[in-house]
């Protein structure tokens, strides 16, 4: 004399409803814009950084070549750049300082 258990409801599982849920919220999401990490901003702001070192480069060769009024001069120059460069990271790393902005 056991009572019958009752029906079953009809309703889609619980997997079934949150996979409905959530791609509404991503629809949702998606119209509002997407978060970026802060790797992703910062790999996107070193996009233009060669073509900038290499245009600062070029205007520094074309201010020396009109200090000096030459075409020599200015090379002899800028090829101490490199060597000042590493002198600076060796100098950074010595003291264990970060290099940043």
């Amino acid at each position: 004399m056991y009572a019958a258990p009752p029906p079953p409801h009809h309703h889609p599982p619980i997997a079934n409803r949150l996979t409905a849920r959530e791609s509404k919220a991503n629809e949702l999401l998606s119209a509002l814009g997407k978060f970026k990490s802060s790797l992703a901003t910062f790999q996107d702001s070193l996009k233009g950084m060669g073509v900038l070192l290499l245009v600062a480069v070029l205007v520094i060769y074309l201010v020396l070549g009109i200090l000096y009024e030459s075409f020599i001069h200015p090379l002899t120059i800028l090829s101490g750049l490199p060597s000042a460069g590493m002198g600076a990271l060796a100098t950074l790393y010595f003291f264990n300082i970060d290099l940043s902005l």
